[in-house]
């Protein structure tokens, strides 16, 4: 990380252009506790008596502030140059990227607010090129982010003043990239771009979006090994201007040798790279209008009865919670490194999956894990209460991720609800039990190719995958059948341990897999080994900390060997957790990514069982 531009990666990896700019860096930053700031003006005029890293929220070290007030109302400004001229060859829009802002924003451009969005974890852009200046331009953004609403979309942020439990620092503000994207006259959307690849056969679809298409114009497909075009001529083009034209949606088909196709796995994480091309069918060298790199995976992943198949071999998922905090960072990863630091050290312990835990992954996590081969589950940080504000912040935001995410191989399943939260009474609740079903099917409508799990953990009503939750010793597992329960079980053994039903409503075991998706989380503190347990300053699971992680890991060998008793109709595991997170002390890594114990002596209890 550079001191002047930190994170300068290019923020959206999988859809790539070369016209770009950088906002991160030094900003100026205000408080606005007497909430004055618009009725005064501040995006006109205001002496900002703070400077602040982006994309670094203030409450991080890393942010140069490391304020932990409660505060709704904050304030930024950047003054920079445009990094081309509107008036250069081939840019005709201006277009300026928010990776994430938590949680309700104005955005102002040269004292013109260009735009306003709502939602903590998700991206989104204007286009500004008619309020950008040749030279100067002024960027203000003030920031809502109320500290104590239970309806937005906060996952594992605290809405007390000290943390507590399993809840960890707030995160205000801007806390992704910020960037500056110069695009043509006719442009591909990104997020509007899906990929279909059929290992079977060959076959790759392409179905793209673009903000307006000439009839002149021709869009091509290539589909590259080691920079060369491997697929026969694929573009669409048509002057009668069908219909599909009018809805800005395009498809394009083509294929390459079967004998060719090498798909994506954990162990072998092959990806295809590939150009779609927006070129100007009136000129004599056809030439480029639109260059979009981008990248795609064959992988056949699907469920046949009780078995989840990755390439038509059974996967069986061995898997660490995630959590993504940052002991300086919070929320943003302190560098590009990290985040495939991270990857990395998970498959060095010998996990093949990390169940990413009321958060909603940076897009570098995904492209690392893309890239190194490791499998994670799509899962959206939950508000605390059900009302109709908290239903339309989490449908807002699990739409615009699914469409952004839905590309990556990585991705094996969805998760739009954990442990009830925010629909704390689907047991006697009709009508959030229809709210869940109806997650459940607008998933499967934006992305029909995964898995979807209504609710991680218990009180399941409609889901593909049935989860547990057991923090218990490995005795108590035992109650556990060892043969796969019946059809049509309702799992009362797991209620009489969580005191929590497996299924509400109608649902019933259908045959489907079975994870056990957070258990575990038995807590040893490194740095003081003799520390008294506490919800506020060290503690884990069971009400007790362990002297030696020896101990952490003989308990955590007899739960899986249990599990592997099990293996018939259990099909998978996460254990409670990758890495410390504050005072919650339960990890294989403590919370500055050290390790607890020799991480080739973990992979091999990994490697062995079940």
């Amino acid at each position: 990380m550079t001191l002047d531009i930190p994170r300068s990666e290019y923020p959206r990896p999988q859809f790539k252009r070369k016209g770009w700019q950088n906002l991160n860096g030094r900003w100026k930053f205000d408080f606005d506790e007497k909430i004055k700031g618009k009725r005064e003006h501040w995006y006109i005029s205001h002496d900002y008596p703070y400077e602040i890293v982006v994309p670094f929220v203030y409450q991080s070290k890393l942010s140069g502030i490391h304020d932990l007030r409660f505060t709704d109302h904050i304030w930024y400004e950047k003054e920079f140059e445009l990094k081309y001229s509107p008036q250069s060859p081939n840019i005709s829009n201006i277009i300026l990227h928010f990776g994430a802002v938590d949680y309700f924003c104005y955005v102002y451009l040269n004292e013109s607010l260009v735009g306003y969005h709502r939602g903590g974890s998700t991206p989104f852009s204007f286009n500004i090129t008619q309020f950008v200046n040749p030279n100067k331009n002024k960027l203000t953004v003030y920031v809502i982010d109320a500290a104590l609403d239970p309806r937005l979309t906060r996952g594992k942020q605290t809405t007390e003043k000290y943390l507590s439990g399993c809840r960890y620092e707030k995160v205000s503000g801007i806390w992704q990239t910020v960037w500056i994207e110069y695009l043509p006259e006719y442009y591909i959307i990104p997020n509007k771009t899906y990929f279909k690849a059929n290992s079977e056969s060959g076959e790759i679809i392409l179905t793209t979006n673009v903000n307006k298409f000439h009839r002149t114009n021709i869009l091509e497909l290539e589909i590259l090994k080691d920079g060369s075009k491997i697929n026969p001529e694929a573009f669409y083009f048509d002057m009668n201007l069908r219909n599909d034209l009018y809805l800005n949606q395009l498809t394009i088909k083509t294929e390459i040798d079967v004998n060719q196709v090498k798909r994506w796995d954990i162990e072998k994480p092959n990806l295809y790279q590939a150009n779609i091309l927006i070129k100007d069918g009136n000129s004599e060298d056809e030439s480029i209008i639109d260059k979009l790199h981008t990248y795609f995976a064959f992988r056949d992943l699907k469920i046949e009865g009780k078995q989840i198949l990755l390439n038509n071999r059974e996967f069986y998922m061995k898997s660490l919670l995630y959590q993504g905090y940052f002991p300086d960072g919070l929320w943003t990863a302190p560098s590009d490194e990290a985040i495939k630091k991270e990857i990395e050290l998970t498959l060095e312990m010998g996990y093949n999956h990390l169940r990413l835990h009321q958060i909603f992954a940076d897009p570098r996590f995904l492209y690392w894990a893309d890239k190194l081969g490791l499998s994670v589950w799509g899962e959206a940080p939950n508000a605390f209460v059900y009302d109709p504000i908290s239903k339309k912040n989490l449908i807002n935001e699990w739409m615009d991720i699914v469409n952004r995410d839905r590309n990556h191989p990585s991705i094996f399943a969805w998760v739009p609800v954990n442990e009830s939260w925010g629909l704390n009474d689907l047991k006697n609740s009709e009508a959030q039990r229809h709210f869940l079903r109806s997650l459940y099917y607008l998933t499967k409508n934006l992305d029909p190719t995964r898995p979807v799990i209504d609710n991680d953990g218990w009180e399941h009503v409609l889901t593909d995958i049935i989860t547990i939750h057991i923090y218990r010793e490995a005795e108590e597992i035992t109650i556990l059948p060892i043969i796969t329960p019946d059809i049509g079980d309702n799992f009362s053994s797991t209620t009489d341990i969580l005191h929590r039903a497996t299924f509400v409503g109608n649902a019933s075991y259908q045959g489907q897999p079975v994870i056990i998706t957070e258990w575990g989380g038995w807590g040893y503190y490194k740095p003081d080994p003799d520390r008294k347990p506490s919800r506020t300053t060290a503690w884990g699971y069971g009400g007790k900390l362990y002297h030696k992680f020896d101990e952490v890991l003989e308990k955590y060998k007899k739960y899986l060997m249990e599990l592997s008793k099990r293996k018939e109709w259990i099909k998978g595991h996460c254990y409670t957790e990758f890495c410390d997170q504050y005072q919650e002390v339960n990890g294989m890594l403590t919370f500055n990514r050290e390790p607890k114990t020799d991480l080739e002596k973990l992979k091999k209890i990994n490697d062995e069982l079940p």
